[in-house]
């Protein structure tokens, strides 16, 4: 899907959404009063977990639990370094090969996987997120609408969401700000670029605080401005919504100096998401195979274990899957603490039948890293097939993930519940699923199949009740 049809999505979302919120402008003398007074924190949740579900519902966020868990911790990384460490934040990785980053309201923040693949060292993806916090943290998209004051709200929403994910989309900029309304546009706009320059100073504390290399977020910067300059299309969808000029470059680059020096090293997890990121959006998986073949040869040190890990990957693609296996034991043998491998290489052993592998290979790991969620999610599965649903029941009760359920382990553990007789637990898990996939009369559904069965409990059905008044209050607003 291309970025400008997320852009309608979320305009549509927005305008749908704001108007049920009974938001008006006070001018008030504090800024957070006046952002409180067009958008509480919690309408901002709600609203970003609507937009979050409607992306989600479009099959564009990408649901691997060794890439949520990265993009995870290290935005949780940079979220303690706020004032705000107990805010609720969910970060998420979109299939799109474009190079792009957003904010919704409420703490969802989205980076594309042509971004994260763009970035040369983890820094400069810190970089990206850290600003991106600070929007959230700032209250920037309340503070954004409550700058266009006696403006429409639904084309006020429409505004924000054309600067937000797209600014310079001509379709949804011409539609937002029909009937007279460019003052209001303008006033917008410029509060944008002040935003920018306010998400980039704290953005860089926030990288600094969390031992990352400040400089790396102008770095990003630069590197982007350089592409656009050269892009026979014009400039790049980052660039387009995060403008950047020379002086803003050149402030980012004299702030990060005065922090000091910073020399962090790339983790394993960031070197091999971007490996496994590669492989997924390659073309053709034998180009991916030819490029980690040469990087390997190449390089040393973890750079080099990624490229192996890569063209294992690559290969399994492409339908070699038992050199991809053998790679894959050599590269555990060799690196026994990276669980990343140990997934890959189950991956492979059950796509090749070889259950009984992957058993070993699984349990094994999980004896080392016992709360890894990748791992538990795999064996999990793993374990339901095999018909063991007890077991995988209670490994996927002890998953701990930051950020929110994936679509597969609300699914696992539906299955896992209904196979252990747990059908009301089964019924919450279900709501909880087509929720995310967009599908809110099928999520009543199952709260009402819940509440009808014989052996729920006191507790359950309370639960079941303030969950199916939610959804039905988001049915008929």
């Amino acid at each position: 899907m291309k970025y400008p049809r997320l852009l309608q999505l979320v305009a549509l979302t927005l305008i749908a959404a704001l108007p049920v919120t009974g938001l008006k402008a006070v001018d008030l003398p504090r800024i957070g009063d006046r952002a409180d007074s067009v958008m509480s924190p919690a309408e901002e949740r709600r609203l970003g977990q609507q937009v979050m579900n409607a992306i989600r519902a479009q099959g564009l966020i990408i649901d691997d639990p060794e890439i949520n868990s990265y993009i995870q911790e290290v935005g949780q990384r940079l979220v303690a370094q706020t004032d705000q460490p107990d805010q609720a934040f969910n970060f998420f990785v979109v299939r799109d090969p474009s190079i792009n980053a957003f904010a919704l309201p409420g703490g969802f923040i989205g980076i594309n996987s042509g971004l994260l693949l763009a970035t040369d060292d983890e820094s400069e993806l810190a970089g990206v997120l850290a600003h991106e916090i600070t929007h959230v943290t700032q209250r920037h998209i309340a503070r954004r609408i409550e700058a266009t004051r006696g403006v429409d709200m639904a084309a006020s929403a429409a505004i924000l969401a054309a600067i937000l994910l797209g600014a310079g989309d001509p379709n949804i900029v011409a539609g937002a700000i029909s009937g007279g309304m460019a003052a209001s546009v303008q006033n917008m706009i410029n509060y944008t670029h002040a935003f920018e320059h306010e998400a980039d100073r704290i953005g860089i504390q926030l990288m600094a605080g969390a031992g990352f290399d400040p400089e790396g977020m102008a770095r990003f910067f630069a590197k982007m401005d350089e592409k656009s300059r050269f892009r026979e299309g014009g400039i790049s969808d980052f660039i387009r919504t995060h403008p950047v000029t020379s002086a803003r470059i050149t402030e980012a680059r004299d702030r990060a100096r005065q922090i000091g020096e910073v020399e962090p090293s790339d983790s394993m997890s960031y070197l091999l998401v971007r490996a496994s990121l590669r492989v997924s959006s390659a073309r053709r998986a034998g180009d991916a195979a030819a490029y980690y073949r040469e990087q390997a040869g190449l390089r040393e040190g973890p750079r080099r274990v990624a490229a192996l890990y890569g063209l294992a990957l690559a290969r399994h693609t492409a339908g070699d899957s038992g050199p991809a296996e053998e790679l894959l034991a050599e590269l555990v043998r060799e690196n026994q603490q990276i669980p990343a491998l140990r997934t890959a290489l189950a991956r492979v052993q059950i796509a090749r039948n070889r259950t009984e592998q992957a058993h070993e290979t699984l349990a094994g790991a999980l004896e080392i890293f016992p709360r890894n969620p990748a791992l538990s999610i795999e064996y999990a599965g793993l374990l339901l097939d095999q018909g063991d649903a007890e077991k995988a029941h209670t490994l996927l009760g002890r998953i701990d993930t930051p950020g929110q359920p994936t679509l597969r382990v609300r699914r696992l553990q539906a299955h896992a519940a209904e196979a252990t007789g747990r059908n009301v637990d089964a019924h919450i898990y279900l709501a909880d699923y087509n929720m995310m996939r967009g599908n809110l009369q099928e999520a009543i559904n199952q709260l009402e199949l819940g509440l009808s069965r014989e052996e729920l409990t006191e507790m359950q059905r309370e639960r079941l009740q303030a969950r199916l008044r939610e959804l039905q209050r988001i049915r008929d607003a």
